[in-house]
This record gives structure tokens, C-alpha cells and sequence, in this order.
């Protein structure tokens, strides 16, 4: 199969993509921008190789990361969040190495865009970056942990936190039906979590060299 995963591709696929789709992706597409209103989702660029939006967060607990910052609880935070229309559809046939190439190419950029508006004071305070990954190390996990990010396995420990992760794994599963469903047979929904963690230090150490 010769798919079209060049920079400049996605976003174009995405939209004419959307256009013709049926009730049921309509309606998850509507839940995706409400949800993103809701929790003050946004993007940090126009970029079509972004793949990431932010949310300001804080917090939940102290740890202490790889390059010894320190996150007490209640310290801002940028959450990650997918920015669904612009990763690489997966090809009906699975993850390539052509398609880990340029997801992992889009993290890079993503960051680095990241980097530079954090550099330009266009983002919120935060001491760390944190986002949540429900797929196995074929998929994004890899491609992020090549860029710096250190890898925290959470594990519910309350009824009330297993059926929030329930909620979470069926928001997730209709997302990746609406808008890349060959990811389906990659995603451990129901596994502990993953988040991983990247410093504010760290981010402008590694993603914020200029660059030609």
C-alpha cells in the first residue's frame, strides 16, 4: 500500500475525510469539541505536523522526574492531548515503519513549536508537561519516549477511579472509531494507565535549540 503520510497530507485527508462521514462520526465529532470547550483544550499552533493540543492543569501528586525536577501536588501542569484530525491515519493493515517514521517526526515538531511558544511567554505557567497514552509501545508511546519523555504506569486504587477509567477507555474507543479506527487493535483500553511526564526544563533543554 502506498499511503500518503506526508507533512501537509493529514489535515487535508482529515477534512475531506469528515465530509462525507455518517450521523454516528458526526456526533462523536460534535462530543470531541464540547468535551475539549469543557476542559479548555486549544491549540498552541496552525501547524498541520502538530499533533498535540494543551490544557492547563495541576498536580495530583508529588513525583520526581528523570532529570530531577521536582512535581509537588498542585503545581501547574500542561496536559497533552491528541489533536485527533492531525496524526497519521494508520493503514488498514497496521502500524508501519513508514507510519512510526512520521508520527514520530510530528512529535518532534510538536514539541519543538511547544518549545518556542513557552520560549515567547504564549503559554501558561507550568512546571511540567503530562499526557496519557492507552497503546501498546508499536504506537505513540515509542515515538514519545524517543523525545524525552519519561513513562508513569498508574494503576486505580478506588471504585470511583476504576469507573472513571471505564469512562475514559469508552471515550477513547469512540474516538479512535471516529478518526483512526485501525487503531482500535493497538489500544490496551482497559490496562493501567500510562502517562508520560516531561519537565518544563527539559522541554526547552531538548525541543527549544533554534533551528534553520
Amino acid at each position: 500500500m502506498n499511503e500518503d503520510l506526508s507533512i501537509g497530507s493529514v489535515a487535508a485527508r482529515a477534512a475531506s475525510s469528515r465530509a462525507g462521514t455518517g450521523w454516528l462520526r458526526r456526533s462523536i465529532f460534535a462530543l470531541d469539541t464540547y468535551l475539549r470547550r469543557q476542559h479548555g483544550i486549544v491549540e498552541f499552533t496552525t501547524r498541520p505536523d502538530c499533533i498535540l493540543r494543551m490544557a492547563p492543569a495541576v498536580a495530583p501528586r508529588a513525583l520526581t522526574l528523570s532529570d530531577g525536577t521536582s512535581v509537588r501536588a498542585g503545581d501547574p501542569l500542561l496536559d497533552l492531548h491528541l489533536w485527533n484530525e492531525h496524526v497519521p491515519a494508520i493503514p488498514p493493515g497496521g502500524v508501519t515503519l513508514r507510519w512510526a517514521t512520521a508520527a514520530a517526526r510530528c512529535a518532534r515538531n510538536s514539541l519543538r513549536v511547544l518549545a518556542a511558544e513557552t520560549r515567547a511567554g504564549h503559554t501558561p505557567d507550568f512546571v511540567a508537561l503530562r499526557g496519557c497514552l492507552r497503546f501498546d509501545g508499536r504506537l505513540l508511546q515509542a515515538p514519545f519516549a524517543s523525545c524525552g519523555f519519561d513513562t508513569v504506569i498508574e494503576t486505580p486504587h478506588s471504585a470511583g477511579a476504576w469507573v472513571h477509567e471505564i469512562g475514559e477507555a469508552c471515550l477513547v474507543a469512540m474516538l479512535l472509531w471516529a478518526f483512526n479506527p485501525a487503531g482500535l487493535r493497538h489500544a490496551h483500553l482497559m490496562h493501567p494507565c500510562r502517562f508520560v511526564w516531561m519537565s518544563r526544563t527539559r522541554l526547552l533543554e531538548r525541543h527549544g535549540r533554534l533551528r534553520a
